[in-house]
């Protein structure tokens, strides 16, 4: 194009606006003239930026062009063009592509083009695909893993699951190709492939354990088998991680499973049965609900007490799960004769609004439990009782509500921070440690403990004592898990000598070493009862 002969010698103010002019005016025959700016790059980068967008808009608007840049002698316009065929979803552009990938030996540009390839979703390039699957530039590596799912590449099943098998386990992070891996895992789909993700369900590395329930999660109910296998052959931790992704799909065949596996005796122990008490309460299914009932009846441990009125709130809450009427309810609390006293007691302590709104309609039961409630020690956890009761405007809602506000609190100047995914062992402690006096703040996973924690150290006054007298923590937990906040708590100087209890299970005990280098002062194995608790929060703070 004549008009950009003398491009280079122009002032910059002229420059941009013949680049504008020919942009504007979609003058592709400035397209071969622009190559070779690209090929060999003005001296301002301002202006080689102007080239750039003015070239992408000629090119996306005559996609012929592309080609011809795909084909150009000088590597930088290939490269510039790559991407662009992807975006134009040029599917003449894939030989070209497949040609250029398999020439190619630098990682950067190899990526360039398997990644336009990527985006046309080109089954002809599968071969080449998995040609790269164990590539040493991560980057390309990654792509070609995912790129296995995408393009239904089942030959490509053994390099997968070596690179989620090869993962590095002494750290926290999971690398590029092995997240790839278990997305493209996932993608494929099938038995051999579920089993394989299921069998990783307790991978040493946090980071990939965590991308790896989410995968079965996303995958949903063709997951299931290969989940309930590790429920009933895994080891206790992998138990207890299928219950709790059984219970994150929810349907009813998920809730059939966890009866299955009690029924068949293969739940053992009170952390196992804990799962399935909250998994239970999340699925879908009224087998599940006339277990959770049936339980509530004749449980006495308090932990579990808890776990199951939590998990009755679960199926109350939700309008998609078949519930029992109130009606029937309230019979079934009433004929559980001394014992009503005991699970209204746990209503109570959960802060279970819905069973408390489903049995208040009973005198007897309502009697019972706004004593309970006003019994709580902790004066937050009455709030939503007071504001329910207040909404019903009756002469005996506004008494039941005076008579709980009324109720004396307890001072707590000793302040706790329990951090666990499970809402009912939140309860627990909260209810356990008010006992002894506490301010307790809770968190469901380390990412929101960080926040709460991050937010007071903004507060902290340096040289002053730190806000927490003690901070526990679950060692395994979505998001961020025990080891990596309590690596994060110790960064924060309000926190430097804060107690870290870590809660683990016996099959855990091998990883305390990494916990104990992360910072953890002491350590607490499931299952405890109320009293190991206790004694545990008066080691710490006397």
């Amino acid at each position: 194009m004549q008009a950009l002969a003398n491009f280079r010698s122009m002032e910059l103010m002229a420059q941009a606006a013949l680049l504008d002019d020919i942009k504007q005016q979609k003058k592709a025959e400035a397209v071969p003239a622009l190559f070779e700016f690209l090929a060999d790059p003005l001296p301002d980068q301002a202006v080689n930026t102007m080239i750039r967008s003015c070239l992408r808009s000629l090119l996306l608007a005559d996609t012929t062009r592309i080609l011809e840049g795909l084909k150009h002698a000088h590597p930088l316009v290939r490269r510039f063009c790559s991407p662009l065929a992807g975006e134009a979803g040029l599917d003449e552009a894939s030989g070209p592509l497949m040609d250029l990938a398999e020439k190619e030996a630098d990682p950067e540009g190899l990526l360039i083009f398997l990644t336009a390839l990527a985006t046309l979703r080109c089954h002809e390039s599968q071969p080449l695909f998995h040609a790269n699957l164990q590539h040493p530039d991560p980057y390309v590596s990654a792509l070609c893993m995912e790129m296995a799912g995408v393009l239904q590449d089942q030959s490509a099943i053994p390099a997968l699951a070596q690179a989620l098998t090869s993962l590095d386990a002494s750290g926290t992070a999971c690398d590029f190709p092995a997240w790839k891996a278990i997305d493209g895992l996932a993608a494929l789909g099938g038995d051999e492939c579920l089993a394989i993700l299921a069998g990783h369900i307790h991978h040493p590395n946090p980071t990939a354990r965590r991308i790896i329930h989410d995968a079965l999660v996303r995958v949903g109910g063709d997951a299931v088998k290969a989940i309930v296998d590790c429920l009933d052959n895994g080891d206790p931790d992998e138990k207890i991680l299928a219950a709790n992704l059984l219970g994150r799909i929810g349907d009813a065949s998920c809730s059939s499973a966890l009866i299955q596996a009690m029924d068949d005796g293969f739940i053992k122990g009170h952390n196992q049965l804990f799962a399935v008490i909250e998994a239970l309460g999340l699925c879908h299914g009224m087998k599940g609900l006339v277990f959770l009932l049936d339980r509530l009846q004749r449980e006495e441990d308090p932990i579990l007490l808890v776990a199951l009125v939590k998990a009755l709130d679960c199926r109350l809450a939700d309008p998609l799960h078949p519930a029992i009427p109130n009606e029937a309810l309230q019979k079934q609390i009433l004929s559980m004769g001394h014992d009503k006293d005991r699970v209204l007691a746990a209503m109570a302590a959960a802060q279970s609004l819905p069973l408390f709104q489903a049995l208040y309609p009973s005198p007897e039961l309502s009697r019972l439990l706004v004593n309970h409630i006003a019994a709580l020690p902790d004066p937050e956890s009455r709030v939503p009782f007071t504001e329910f009761l207040e909404g019903l405007g009756t002469d005996q809602a506004r008494q039941d509500r005076d008579a709980i506000m009324s109720a004396e609190s307890r001072e707590r100047p000793k302040r706790l921070l329990a951090v666990d995914d499970s809402s009912a062992m939140r309860l627990f402690y909260n209810n356990a440690a008010s006992q002894m006096g506490f301010t307790v703040s809770t968190a469901a996973d380390g990412r929101q403990a960080l926040d709460l924690l991050e937010e007071r150290e903004a507060l902290h006054v340096p040289g002053t004592q730190s806000y927490w007298d003690l901070i526990i923590v679950d060692m395994n937990m979505p998001h961020m898990d025990g080891v990596e906040l309590t690596q994060n708590i110790r960064k924060l100087a309000s926190c430097s000598s804060t107690p870290i209890v870590m809660v683990t299970t016996e099959s855990e005990e091998s990883q305390q070493t990494a916990a104990r280098h992360a910072g953890v002062t002491e350590f607490m194995t499931k299952p405890f009862t109320l009293d190991v608790f206790q004694d545990k929060m008066t080691q710490f703070c006397p």
